[in-house]
Order: C-alpha cells, then sequence, then structure tokens
C-alpha cells in the first residue's frame, strides 16, 4: 500500500507542469517534504487576504476558486486533481489573492514556501512555469471581474 501511494504521488509531481522537469530521483525529494491535507466540502484552504506560505496540488477531489468584490463573491474557477494552488503569493509575497474551497471531499499536498524556494533554486525553469500560470490566471481574474460588474450593472438598470 505504502508503494503504491508513493507511486500515485510521483505520477501526480510528475504530470504537474511545476515539477516537469525534475528527475525521479528530485521528485522523490518533493514527495519527502510535502504533507497530505483532507479537506470537507466547504471547507477553506486558502483565504482570501491571508499571507502565502505553501503551495498546494490537488491530489484528488475539486476545489472553487473565489474573490471577493465589495460584498459579492466572485467564482474564479474549479480545479481538479493534478492542478495546483497557492503559487501566487508564494512567489510574490503579497496576502493570498483568492479563497480556495472544496466543493467535495479533497486531498491536497501542501509543499511549504521555504521547501518551493529550494526547489526553484535547483530548478530556475520552474519559476518561468509559475510566471505563465500567474499572467493567466491574472487575465481570468479580470475578466470575471469584468463580467460581474456588467450583469451587476444590467441587474440594476432591471430595477
Amino acid at each position: 500500500f505504502t508503494f503504491y501511494k508513493e507511486r500515485v504521488i510521483l505520477n501526480l509531481l510528475a504530470m504537474s507542469p511545476i515539477f516537469s522537469s525534475c528527475t525521479t530521483d528530485e521528485l522523490r525529494e518533493v514527495m519527502d517534504k510535502i504533507t497530505k491535507k483532507d479537506f470537507n466540502p466547504g471547507e477553506e484552504v486558502i483565504r482570501e487576504g491571508d499571507l502565502g506560505e505553501s503551495l498546494f496540488i490537488i491530489k484528488s477531489g475539486k476545489v472553487k476558486v473565489s474573490t471577493t468584490k465589495g460584498n459579492d463573491m466572485i467564482e474564479l474557477a474549479e480545479l481538479a486533481a493534478g492542478e495546483f494552488c497557492g503559487e501566487i503569493s508564494l512567489v510574490t509575497g503579497k496576502p493570498r489573492t483568492a479563497t480556495i474551497s472544496a466543493i467535495d471531499k479533497a486531498e491536497l499536498l501542501e509543499l511549504k514556501k521555504v521547501d518551493f524556494e529550494h526547489i526553484l533554486d535547483e530548478h530556475p525553469e520552474i519559476n518561468d512555469v509559475i510566471q505563465a500560470y500567474l499572467q493567466d490566471r491574472a487575465k481570468k481574474t479580470v475578466s470575471a471581474i469584468i463580467s460581474h460588474d456588467k450583469e451587476a450593472r444590467a441587474k440594476n438598470k432591471m430595477v
């Protein structure tokens, strides 16, 4: 069973765009640094505004990414197994930009900031992958907020 769990995690890490440049031995080192965390439906993984001290990789289940604008909660994305979250705050050093909540029972792998920074030192190309995701996620966030604002204005005109 331990071998099976190890293989599943190694495969998940190998499929992740973040760690695709790592060797199997390096992935084993990453695996030794991660901790598994379980979340129930509705439970927060990350809270918008908190300091970011870790990155999460979704092992199973789904999570919802949302942000607040005024009194409204805007859903930005749903992430599933193999995807990651928490990287923006980790890389920028700024507070978390979104809230991540479990949609259903979810297992996530947590990698602490200090361990992630060590991996970045060994694999600077990972930063390029992260930067591409940062740009893509920023565009999607802006688009979601613009759509929300348009819907809110249309709703107000109806009233």
